[in-house]
């Protein structure tokens, strides 16, 4: 399916991965034309301090009834005060250019570990016993 208006899209602004840190951001895409796109603007918002940089969009697309997130670098190009979304209808909106294809993207920060059920590890939450599906420096999925 790939890009295409109304995708929700996150879109990684910094990342530090000796601090195991990612700043992104939610927004939707509102058009996209050749490599331009037009995204709606963040909140917190993207700063003029960020044009002419490299961001990476990202988006989640469903693979073999699993979720995938894919991500590509986008040079941010303009900001639009007031973007036309519909008749009558103006939001502020960022400009970008797409810089590569789409590809798989990885937002962890740390790396998951599924426990055996011979490991010994138990998690409860409120006293009743949950299943720990996998774990790592950055939290715990469980069930």
């Amino acid at each position: 399916m790939g890009i295409r208006p109304d995708l929700n899209v996150r879109i990684v602004v910094e990342e530090d991965h000796r601090g195991h840190r990612i700043n992104a951001r939610n927004s939707v895409i509102y058009s996209v034309d050749g490599e331009t796109l037009i995204l709606g603007q963040t909140e917190p918002s993207i700063e003029s301090s960020m044009l002419d940089k490299e961001v990476v969009v990202t988006y989640l697309e469903k693979v073999d009834d699993k979720q995938v997130r894919y991500g590509f670098s986008a040079l941010v190009t303009e900001l639009v005060d007031r973007y036309e979304l519909g008749p009558k209808r103006h939001v502020p909106a960022v400009m970008a250019r797409k810089c590569a294809e789409e590809k798989p993207y990885d937002m962890r920060m740390c790396y998951r570990v599924g426990p055996s059920s011979k490991s010994g590890l138990e998690a409860a939450i409120y006293d009743e016993k949950v299943n720990v599906i996998d774990i790592s420096l950055g939290g715990v999925k469980f069930s």
